[in-house]
């Protein structure tokens, strides 16, 4: 028969440990049988605990290409398991460990969930292909005005030389015509 003392020593723990051990079950017949029920039920059970790493890890082994939404049904998961194991957990180490486990899985779910939102906000800010679409048919008028400004502006703006009016007005609209090629590419500004 083993003390509490001698049973803490083996296993590496406090005797306040080995005290709630015993409330769970554990025999102090032996040192072996003390390690053995401590294996099944203490270290097996730590060691199922999610970490910040083992969770990347698990998601980045299973799927390379895993969906934000699919690693965020993981993380949930994860965070509910971590959850079980603190209600079942011990008081001492052992909850502290579980709450450990807890947190960083609910802290893995938050920095996926704010992921989302990051992405789903950018999505909002692109134009899809059919709204590119209906901003080049509104801009090709204004295109088209510009190639003939020149020559209906240039009397108007120097009446006594219209050449040299239509020269700079041409050459305005030449960059401006220029500046939406380099933002918006060669269709925008034919």
């Amino acid at each position: 028969m083993l003390t509490k003392a001698a049973a803490a020593r083996v296993l590496d723990v406090t005797p306040q440990m080995v005290q709630i051990y015993c409330h769970r079950g554990m025999p102090l017949t032996s040192e072996a049988e003390v390690t053995t029920w401590y294996e099944v039920n203490v270290a097996s059970k730590k060691k199922k605990a999610v970490t910040h790493s083992d969770a990347r890890e698990n998601l980045a082994m299973n799927d390379e290409d895993l969906s934000l939404d699919k690693m965020l049904e993981r993380l949930r998961m994860a965070e509910a398991q971590a959850g079980r194991e603190v209600e079942q957990a011990a008081p001492g180490a052992d909850k502290q460990a579980a709450l450990r486990a807890y947190n960083q899985a609910a802290k893995n779910r938050c920095e996926i969930e704010a992921e989302i939102i990051r992405v789903k906000r950018e999505a909002r800010e692109l134009l899809t292909p059919d709204q590119c679409e209906e901003v080049l048919a509104k801009l090709r008028p204004v295109v088209a005005k510009m190639d003939t400004a020149a020559q209906s502006l240039g009397f108007k703006c120097n009446p006594s030389d219209p050449e040299l009016a239509m020269g700079h007005i041409s050459d305005y609209f030449e960059g401006l015509k220029a500046m939406f090629r380099d933002a918006l590419g060669e269709e925008a500004a034919e």
